[in-house]
């Protein structure tokens, strides 16, 4: 859609929808501006994430949006300070293919509309770990505790994050509850 902007005493501005420039002959108006075009995609980029982390492979990515009709995020994750970008989806753990300290994200916000934009609120990156069900950043007893209470159904209403679920099959089972004995005990 391409918009011509008109206000009394002001000249006419046209913006051009993705700069397709034929919209351009239809406005004859003599005080007609041309702007440019009218650009349905921004960028936003973060610095550095995790200055303390030595190889970062795999994060937990959560996204807070508002995404009004004909609207998207595409967002992307760097862990070689943005040399190489991956992209990526919020609410899943993400695997870099390749080795990295320098975590950063990008969100690239795309509109059909001059008038709509989505908007970002907050950008999560953590650091996951297998078996880590209460993600207190260690794999311990209370990681099988709950493992366990959720497999019987007996929970204690505490929420296990399905982030940290070890084989990626999308449930908490007795494979995630033998993992974490391994992992209690050093076997793994």
């Amino acid at each position: 859609m391409d918009i011509v902007a008109a206000n009394y005493l002001v000249a006419f501005r046209l913006y051009l929808n993705d700069g397709v420039p034929d919209a351009a002959k239809t406005v004859s108006r003599s005080g007609t501006k041309l702007n440019g075009p009218y650009l349905c995609q921004s960028r936003g980029v973060s610095l550095e994430v995790d200055a303390d982390a030595e190889n970062i492979e795999l994060v937990g990515f959560e996204a807070s949006i508002t995404l009004p009709p004909n609207t998207r995020v595409d967002f992307w994750l760097s862990n070689n300070g943005g040399a190489r970008w991956y992209l990526a989806r919020p609410g899943r753990a993400f695997t870099f293919p390749t080795t990295g300290a320098d975590l950063r994200w990008k969100a690239e916000l795309h509109s059909l509309s001059p008038a709509l934009t989505p908007r970002v609120e907050q950008v999560e990156l953590f650091n996951i770990i297998p078996g880590d069900m209460n993600i207190d950043s260690f794999v311990d007893m209370e990681d099988l505790l709950l493992t366990l209470q959720i497999m019987t159904g007996k929970g204690s209403g505490r929420k296990a994050s399905l982030q940290n679920e070890v084989y990626d099959d999308g449930k908490i089972s007795a494979q995630e509850a033998l993992f974490i004995m391994q992992k209690i005990s050093g076997d793994s």
